[in-house]
């Protein structure tokens, strides 16, 4: 899956921090496709079904936001691919 190292969560906290400390407020983008391919969902019928639970579901990944972003977290950004909403299981 290719998680974020370390390093990547460290520079990721820096410029949330540096971002807050300008005014703006720090969202997360969360993917809701259940397999992205070259940044893009491998197809409709994946648009929107990513698990919830489970070690790569919606869940884990805020859960890992929050771990490493912490205050500087402000809200977060799903994706379904329709960015209507319509296409969320």
């Amino acid at each position: 899956f290719g998680d974020p190292t370390d390093l990547v969560w460290t520079l990721w906290l820096k410029r949330a921090q540096d971002l807050s400390a300008a005014g703006y407020r720090v969202f997360a983008y969360v993917n809701l496709c259940s397999e992205v391919i070259n940044f893009e969902c491998a197809s409709g019928e994946q648009q929107g079904n990513k698990a919830f639970f489970g070690a790569h579901g919606v869940k884990a990944e805020i859960d890992e936001y929050i771990e490493h972003l912490g205050q500087e977290l402000k809200g977060l950004f799903l994706d379904d691919a329709s960015h209507s909403g319509d296409l969320t299981e």
